[in-house]
């Protein structure tokens, strides 16, 4: 069985994002949904956004930690209340 190498792994994550066009990021300012934000707005740029879903469980501290990573990544950061429709 053959694994794929790192750079081949990378560029098939650039390239998922590349054939779609835009891409929005479900984001919590953790490390899993920033690396993905960061992939899609390297590959995408102004195309590309996170969205953090708010609700009465994401602590203050938190949310202010996800949109102030969002912003060092350069995505787009939107906010949507928990339960609500888009």
């Amino acid at each position: 069985m053959s694994v794929p190498d790192g750079d081949a792994k990378r560029a098939a994550r650039r390239g998922w994002f590349r054939e779609r066009g835009s891409a929005l990021v479900c984001y919590s300012g953790g490390v899993d949904s920033a690396f993905v934000l960061a992939v899609a707005h390297a590959e995408l740029g102004a195309r590309a956004g996170g969205m953090t879903a708010v609700s009465p469980s994401l602590a203050p501290a938190e949310r202010e930690g996800a949109q102030a990573v969002g912003s060092a990544i350069g995505g787009v950061a939107l906010e949507s209340a928990a339960g609500s429709t888009c």
